[in-house]
């Protein structure tokens, strides 16, 4: 888990994970749907602040690889959240590769968005 500081000094913990999901079945843009549900109940389940920082797919493999960063403020762990995620895309796609190494381009993500939300409450 990595550490960074926000504008106004805020120590935020950064998580990212990375997920390339094969699935024939689901059309690329079905499963980023999915995803996307699974991150907001996450993010309100575990008071984890959870950014998609970015995702490409090649539709004639139905292979959809998504860049997720979960961060959290005022040092809250950030695994229960990463977990619960986890747990919850391998259940609903069974053939899906998770990595979770840090990322530069995740991190930058999130720390535009922290950032740009403590400028702007």
């Amino acid at each position: 888990m990595q550490k960074f500081l926000t504008t106004n000094n805020k120590e935020i913990y950064y998580q990212p994970l990375q997920i390339m999901v094969i699935d024939s079945e689901l059309v690329p843009e079905d499963t980023l749907k999915e995803i996307r549900t699974l991150i907001t109940i996450a993010a309100k389940k575990h008071d984890a602040h959870i950014v998609l920082s970015q995702f490409t797919y090649a539709e004639m493999d139905c292979i959809l690889e998504v860049d997720i960063a979960i961060s959290s403020e005022d040092k809250v762990n950030c695994t229960y959240a990463l977990n619960f995620l986890r747990d919850s895309i391998s259940v609903l796609f069974p053939y899906v590769e998770l990595q979770s190494e840090p990322n530069e381009q995740s991190l930058q993500g999130v720390k535009r968005d922290w950032n740009f939300n403590c400028l702007n409450p």
